[in-house]
């Protein structure tokens, strides 16, 4: 699994349909025939501490390292709302929408 390296990639992907949506995430998928790439987008209007930015992508890329071992193509998740701060209470809450967007590309077998 690696990072998407460049914002044009990041385009094609927000170009597509989202594959799935949560209450505070979105998530695209473009399949192909290599090991998959995963990108982050937390822009700073959406959450504007870095630290807040930081645990978002933490446990995005953390849940993408656990659930998506046999997914191939590029994966983007986008924060979808704005978020004051992530609390240590409110990250289960995070990590479970992570999960179900997950579960939804680990289902379709791409």
């Amino acid at each position: 699994m690696q990072g998407i390296p460049s914002s044009e990639s990041f385009a094609d992907l927000l170009k597509t349909r989202p594959l799935k949506k949560t209450a505070r995430l979105m998530l695209h998928h473009i399949p192909e025939d290599r090991e998959c790439a995963i990108g982050v987008l937390v822009p700073k209007r959406m959450a504007k501490r870095a630290i807040d930015r930081n645990i978002l992508k933490r446990l995005a890329r953390e849940a993408c390292r656990l659930r998506l071992q046999s997914v191939r193509g590029r994966v983007l998740i986008r924060i979808t709302k704005a978020v004051v701060s992530v609390p240590d209470s409110d990250r289960a809450g995070w990590w479970t929408e992570l999960h179900q967007l997950l579960d939804c590309l680990s289902q379709q077998k791409l």
